[in-house]
């Protein structure tokens, strides 16, 4: 038993001596592995520290611009060594140039890409303002249709509503265009004349007298610059314009042109004042039949308001108010149809009676003046009444044509009629 025990202390002794030899062997396996380990890291490090060495060589590289085909297959073979002594000699070179701006290629780089992007900004802009012009353009088509249907409409009307008002004349509305950007010319229809001068003529080449908006050739491009007016009273050819026409025809004129309107976009109602005054008795007769006309049209019940002193103005209305002024105050109050013919034949009376009376005062004025004047001063004052009563006689003559806008009574009280 003891030898038994002997050789199993023996084998645990063998074995732990054993044991011990292989951890020995297991640190130095480990002091090995850590230092293998360590040695790793510093390749790896030095891995990545040659790695973005490359990177930023190559990014140098391309700052260098285009590069020769063999810049890269020329230094292969060659040694650090070597290389080192090259790079030397070039840096050499390069202090030669040390007065060049070593900034150029950055500035360069920077102003080429602020050169790009404003060029995108141009772009953007240049669609942009081309969206609006284009949208501008569509609504001057829009417009200058517009304008052309309503011009072709109130001149068709115009036509003929002046043809009812003066049964032998004619009228006609023109549409004047100009050249884009060229100066306006003036509103004068005195450019219509056959008589016109040279420098009438210069003003007619720039205003074309037709309906058409724009005109594409080697004049450029026309717009609408006004409408004028053409008429004849007679019936002739030759057609006036309103500079030469009197004040009468003037009236004339107008009216046309608003019930023409009227006749396309009619209102609910209009306010005339004494627009009769220059008018003849047959005109006022066409212009009362023409109101008349005018408020029964079939597109829609317009109301005439008219203040007038005539009586041709009140056979056609259908509502009589009476306006006085009494009191420094103005008195409406409605009235009959009988009523306002007698205050407009009294109006007329007065305004009749009015010329004579101022001139049969200044005779009584003269009779009862100072004694007898000298010989010479009698001849002056003789000559002056002559021309005085020629005056007179000229304003008599117009006096039967037109009348003032307000007439007084004896009374001192200003009578008006609306119908």
């Amino acid at each position: 038993m003891d030898k038994g025990l002997q050789a199993a202390s023996k084998e645990l002794s063998d074995q732990q001596s054993k044991l011990d030899k292989i951890n020995s062997q297991e640190q130095a396996q480990v002091r090995e592995i850590a230092k293998e380990s360590k040695s790793l890291e510093q390749l790896l490090s030095k891995r990545g520290f040659l790695l973005q060495k490359i990177e930023d060589c190559q990014k140098q590289i391309r700052d260098l611009g285009t590069l020769p085909s063999d810049a890269f297959s020329k230094y292969t073979g060659w040694s650090e060594q070597k290389l080192m002594a090259s790079l030397e000699k070039c840096n050499a070179k390069l202090k030669q140039y040390s007065h060049v701006n070593k900034k150029a290629i950055d500035q360069f780089i920077n102003f080429t890409e602020q050169r790009e992007d404003l060029i995108a900004r141009k772009q953007e802009l240049d669609d942009g303002r081309k969206s609006i012009l284009d949208l501008i353009a569509h609504l001057d088509n829009k417009k200058d249709e517009a304008i052309n249907r309503t011009y072709k409409s109130i001149a068709k009307n115009f036509t003929t509503v002046f043809t009812e008002l003066v049964p032998e004349g004619k009228g006609t509305l023109v549409m004047q265009t100009s050249e884009v950007g060229a100066e306006d010319v003036a509103g004068d229809e005195g450019a219509e004349d056959e008589g016109e001068g040279k420098a009438n003529k210069k003003k007619r080449s720039k205003k074309s007298k037709t309906p058409v908006a724009e005109e594409k050739g080697s004049e450029g491009k026309r717009v609408y610059s006004g409408v004028g007016v053409r008429v004849s009273f007679t019936g002739s050819d030759r057609h006036q314009n309103t500079s030469q026409l009197s004040g009468g025809q003037k009236t004339i004129v107008a009216l046309a042109i608003i019930f023409a309107i009227q006749r396309c976009d009619p209102s609910p109602f209009y306010l005339f004042d004494e627009i009769d005054s220059n008018l003849d008795d047959v005109h006022r007769t066409s212009v009362a039949k023409m109101i008349h006309q005018q408020s029964t049209l079939k597109s829609g019940t317009t109301q005439f308001i008219t203040t007038t002193f005539r009586t041709e103005m009140l056979a056609k209305a259908h509502k009589f108010l009476g306006v006085s002024f009494v009191n420094k105050a103005s008195q409406v109050s409605e009235i009959t149809r009988e009523e306002a013919l007698q205050l407009a034949i009294l109006s007329e009376r007065e305004r009749a009676a009015t010329p004579a009376e101022n001139k049969r005062q200044r005779s009584r004025d003269r009779s009862e003046g100072p004694g007898p004047a000298p010989k010479g001063k009698k001849q002056k004052v003789a000559a002056k009444e002559a021309e005085e009563e020629a005056i007179e006689s000229e304003v008599e003559a117009e006096a039967e044509e037109a009348e003032p806008s307000e007439e007084r009574g004896a009374g001192g009280r200003r009578k008006k009629h609306r119908n």
